[in-house]
């Protein structure tokens, strides 16, 4: 198995309106080590909101800010809860609250591994459906479920994609609230924490591995 990376999605309540400084001045609170990785985008006020302001990256770690959500992406074995914190925390010292959160596991896997292909699970309503390796050399499979984690509504979606270039499979599990099911508001890291957690463990499944 090839390299597994985690990315977290955190969705404002409502848009961030004050300017890129004020995510530089959160993000390095922080994360001071970011300092001579920012790169703030020369973008008008006005532009539209999803347009990504504030970016930086340092070895594995990418960070990047719109005015509407907040990303982090990292190698899985190094995404530890102090960086999760680190970066929940920066997120609130914006004076948002977080209505929804996406945890995306990605996992690369070479043909030699289809044995863990063909015993992943992709369960659509009552359907599991099991899929051999050349099934998949000129499509993409995707499956969306609906799982109620802790009250929490949320879409599940699992992904297969061949990657041409190596004759390899990406398989990604992605866990994010419905907002317009289970709207959420949370404006502390220890909500954040809890939930991210929840999402965590509901993404592992079909991947067959706990992160």
């Amino acid at each position: 198995m090839e390299r597994h990376s985690t990315q977290i999605a955190l969705f404002y309540q409502t848009a961030f309106v004050s300017s890129s400084n004020a995510i530089r001045t959160a993000l390095l609170e922080n994360f001071p080590e970011l300092d001579p990785q920012i790169i703030i985008y020369p973008i008008p006020q006005d532009a539209p909101a999803e347009i990504p302001r504030l970016e930086a990256k340092l070895g594995n770690l990418f960070v990047q800010f719109s005015n509407l959500r907040a990303d982090i992406v990292l190698d899985a074995d190094e995404l530890t809860t102090d960086i999760e914190q680190r970066f929940f925390a920066t997120v609130l010292k914006l004076g948002v609250a977080v209505s929804r959160i996406g945890y995306i596991s990605r996992r690369k896997f070479t043909q030699d591994e289809v044995f863990i292909i063909n015993n992943l699970a992709l369960n659509s309503g009552d359907r599991t459906t099991s899929l051999p390796f050349a099934d998949l050399l000129e499509a993409s499979w995707r499956v969306n479920k609906r799982t109620n984690l802790d009250g929490i509504i949320c879409n599940n979606l699992s992904t297969i994609t061949l990657m041409n270039d190596r004759m390899s499979l990406l398989l990604e599990r992605d866990v994010n609230n419905n907002p317009n099911e289970s709207p959420l508001s949370l404006k502390s890291i220890a909500e954040l924490t809890s939930v991210v957690e929840s999402f965590k463990s509901e993404a592992a499944k079909d991947l067959g591995l706990i992160n």
